[in-house]
């Protein structure tokens, strides 16, 4: 984001909303900056799936480290077919976070056993 709005200093809009598709969560960050090219930035994503390497040891944070990272996280934790997307919008850059959806069930007071 501080990429994005670099020198910008109004109208700087971010917007996060969530969606269940089936038994998947859908979490979508987009804002209104000078926006990235999306197929970069999934490539780097689907080569670091298929065990290539996607940056360098010249890449920087814009490069997107910290995204790699987090795509990466969710992977070892809720498996390969979740993770992060870039996805094409008019103006900016959106990014999706795929996660399964998992619902809790509330337990009734009365109908929960006693510690042992």
């Amino acid at each position: 984001m501080v990429h994005g709005f670099a020198g910008r200093t109004d109208d700087c809009r971010i917007a996060i909303s969530a969606q269940a598709e089936g038994t998947t969560l859908i979490l979508r960050v987009e804002d209104n900056g000078k926006g990235c090219s999306i197929e970069e930035r999934n490539r780097v994503l689907w080569e670091q799936d298929s065990g290539e390497h996607g940056l360098t040891s010249n890449s920087s944070a814009e490069n997107g480290y910290g995204t790699l990272n987090v795509h990466r996280r969710i992977q070892l934790q809720c498996g390969p077919g979740f993770g992060l997307r870039y996805v094409p919008v008019d103006e900016g850059t959106c990014v999706e976070v795929v996660l399964p959806l998992r619902s809790h069930v509330q337990i009734d007071p009365e109908e929960e056993s006693p510690d042992v």
